[in-house]
């Protein structure tokens, strides 16, 4: 029998690339079970997360502003999930992001934690004032209050591995969006050169 992974996110699962890649990579050795807005259609048990609509997280927004950070976590859709993750066993649970690590770390019953960190998720939108006034804030609380109690933090590179460290005291492993190896024959090309960058 194999060991079960559990893999968290709050995107669709099929529109994740570095989630998916995730997945193909563990498929192999894991069980796996998901949680997400839509199925990889690789997992052997999915479990839908609902997000909460915009209005009504516009109302809650208030929880931001008084710093009642964990109010405006446990939303109804959130206190859902963990009441039916309720009694599942893993042996593994991995965490896209700060925002579905508590939900991770609720449900672990002594199962290992990662936090997949990808980016730095403090600076995110910090070119928005609004955002930087209550987001910034309260994804700080997230990192302080939940990574710590993590077995493992992973993220995209080592300047963002760096962040975590210096801003949260979080050793974290870089593990990089590269493709896999596909052999080619490069052709000679023409100026101008036209090269899509993400």
């Amino acid at each position: 029998m194999k060991p079960k992974v559990l893999i968290l996110t709050q995107k669709p699962l099929h529109k994740a690339p570095r989630v998916f890649k995730e997945i193909e990579a563990l498929k192999g050795i894991f069980e796996i079970h998901t949680v997400g807005i839509t199925p990889s259609k690789k997992e052997e048990q999915f479990f839908f997360i609902k997000k909460l609509p915009v209005k009504k997280k516009i109302l809650r927004s208030f929880f931001l502003l008084i710093r009642w950070y964990e109010k405006f976590y446990w939303d109804v859709y959130r206190h859902d999930l963990v009441q039916r993750m309720k009694g599942k066993e893993y042996d593994l649970i991995i965490a896209h992001d700060e925002d579905v690590l508590p939900i991770a770390l609720k449900i672990s019953n002594g199962a290992n934690v990662v936090l997949n960190a990808h980016e730095y998720l403090p600076e995110e939108s910090s070119h928005l004032i609004l955002w930087r006034w209550l987001m910034k804030p309260y994804i700080e609380y997230l990192c302080r209050t939940y990574s710590a109690h993590t077995d493992l933090v992973l993220t995209v590179n080592e300047s963002i591995s760096k962040l975590y460290t210096d801003n949260f005291n979080l050793k974290c492993t870089p593990v990089y969006n590269a493709s896999g190896y596909v052999e080619c024959n490069p052709v000679a090309v023409q100026n101008p050169v036209r090269i899509i960058h993400h």
